[in-house]
C-alpha cells in the first residue's frame, strides 16, 4: 500500500532559558530535546516529512525563534535530512514589541524559513503563502499572522485576506502540479473554523476569512483538502463545513512543549502525531484516508502512546458512519449463534472503524450499546462487540 507519512507537531514555544512558557529549553544540558529526539527516532524512522504548524518561538524572543528553528532542523537532520514542512505563528512575529516591523527578525535574519529556496521564500513573505510539492502531495503553506502588529487587537486572531484567498484559487486553477492523484495540504498556523468548545466560551481566536478559505478551496475542484493548524494547543480531529460532500478534514494539533494553561491542562497533553494517509484509497475514490499515531509526554512517563480519550493512541479519518451498514455486518456475522465478533475477524468491519474519527468512535459505541450488544474497547478503540442480549 502506497502512505504519506508525516510527523506532525505545533506551538513549541522554545526558549534557551528555563521558564514558566515551556518545556523545550536548548540549553547546554537539553535533557527534554534529547528525550524527545530519542523517542521520535523510534516512532518517525519512516515518514516523509516533518509538519510544524507554527509558534515555535515564545512572545516574541527572538533569540526563542532561533533555538525552535535550530531544534526542528536538528531533529530533521537525526530523522535523515527529512522535508520541513513549516509556516510561522502569532508569537513568531514581534507583534506587541517590535523595533523595525512586525516580521523584521523573522524575515531577514532566521535562515531558509520557511523554505531553503529564495524565491518561494520571497514568494511567502510578499504574499503570504506560498507552495511546496512533491510526487505524492501538494502543501500550500499560509501565513494567517501576517497582519499582527499592524493594529491594536490584530494579534489575538489569525487572518487570511479575500485577496489571497482569490490569488491561491487562481494559482491552484492554472497550475498542472495540482490533481485529483495527489495529496492537498493546507498548512496554517490558526484554526479556519471557531473552536468554542476548548475555553467553553467564545473563540475570538480564529482566522478571520477561514470560511471563504475553505470554500475557494473546495471550489478549485482538486480534489479533497487535509488541513492542519495549531494554536489553541488542544488536539482535534474534526470535518470542515461544506456544501458538498468532500469534506475537508481538520487537525488540529495540540501543543508538542507548551506548559499548559489551567483550563485545558486536565483535557489534553504535550502531544506530537504520526499521521498515515494511506494514497491507493484517495487514487481508488477520491477520498482522503488514513490514521493518526498520538504520542504524548508526561512527568511520570516521558514520551508514550497516548492515554487520552479525545485522542486515542490510534485514531482514524475519512470514512462516514454508516450505522446502518454496522447492522447488517453484526446481523449476518451473528448468523451462526456465534457470541462474540472481533473487529479484525470482518474485514469490512475493521476497514469502517479503522477510519472513524473519535467522535463517530464514541457515538458507534454508544449506539451498539443502546441496540443491547456488548463492546470491548481497548485503548479507546472497539476490538469486540458480543452479540445482542437476550
Amino acid at each position: 500500500m502506497k502512505k504519506f507519512k508525516a510527523l506532525i507537531m505545533s506551538d513549541l514555544h522554545a526558549s534557551k532559558v528555563e521558564n514558566d512558557d515551556s518545556y523545550l529549553v536548548l540549553n547546554d544540558d537539553k535533557f527534554w530535546v534529547k528525550s524527545f529526539i530519542k523517542y521520535a527516532k523510534t516512532v518517525a524512522s519512516d515518514i516523509d516529512a516533518i509538519i510544524c504548524a507554527g509558534d515555535i518561538s515564545n512572545k516574541g524572543c527572538s533569540e526563542s525563534l532561533h533555538s525552535g528553528w535550530e531544534f526542528i532542523n536538528e531533529l530533521s537532520e537525526e530523522l535523515n535530512n527529512k522535508k520541513i514542512l513549516c509556516v510561522p505563528g502569532n508569537h513568531d512575529h514581534q507583534s506587541r514589541k517590535y523595533e523595525l516591523s512586525p516580521m523584521h527578525e523573522i524575515k531577514h535574519r532566521l535562515a531558509n524559513f520557511p523554505a531553503s529556496c529564495f524565491n518561494k521564500n520571497t514568494h511567502f513573505w510578499a504574499w503570504n503563502w506560498m507552495h511546496e510539492e512533491e510526487d505524492s502531495y501538494n502543501c500550500i503553506l499560509i501565513n494567517t499572522s501576517a497582519y499582527h502588529g499592524y493594529g491594536d487587537t490584530e494579534y489575538i486572531h489569525g487572518r487570511v485576506s479575500i485577496e489571497t484567498v482569490d490569488q491561491i484559487f487562481d494559482y491552484i486553477k492554472k497550475s498542472e502540479s495540482f490533481n485529483r492523484e495527489k495529496l492537498n495540504i493546507l498548512l496554517c498556523h490558526h484554526h479556519p473554523q471557531k473552536m468554542d468548545f476548548v475555553d467553553h466560551s467564545y473563540d475570538n481566536e480564529s482566522m478571520i476569512g477561514g470560511d471563504y478559505l475553505l470554500s475557494k478551496l473546495q471550489d478549485t475542484d482538486v480534489g479533497q483538502w487535509l488541513v492542519i493548524h495549531g494554536h489553541k494547543h488542544f488536539s482535534n480531529i474534526s470535518y470542515g463545513a461544506s456544501s458538498s460532500s468532500q469534506k475537508p478534514i481538520i487537525i488540529s494539533s495540540a501543543s508538542l512543549s507548551a506548559k499548559l494553561y489551567n483550563l485545558i491542562q486536565s483535557r489534553t497533553s504535550n502531544q506530537f502525531y504520526i499521521l498515515e494517509v494511506h494514497m491507493d484509497s484517495l487514487i481508488a475514490d477520491e477520498k482522503i484516508r488514513g490514521t493518526i499515531n498520538c504520542h504524548e509526554w508526561n512527568y511520570t512517563n516521558g514520551w508514550h502512546p497516548s492515554k487520552s480519550t479525545h485522542t486515542p493512541a490510534v485514531s482514524g479519518f475519512g470514512e462516514d458512519l454508516d450505522f446502518s451498514k454496522v447492522r447488517k455486518i453484526l446481523r449476518d456475522a451473528f448468523e451462526n449463534q456465534q457470541h462474540y465478533i472481533t473487529v479484525s475477524e470482518s474485514s469490512e468491519l475493521e476497514e469502517m472503524i479503522k477510519y472513524l474519527v473519535p467522535k463517530d468512535i464514541e457515538k458507534l459505541t454508544r449506539k451498539l450499546k443502546e441496540d443491547g450488544y456488548e463492546v470491548i474497547m481497548k485503548d479507546h478503540s472497539i476490538e469486540q462487540i458480543g452479540a445482542l442480549k437476550k
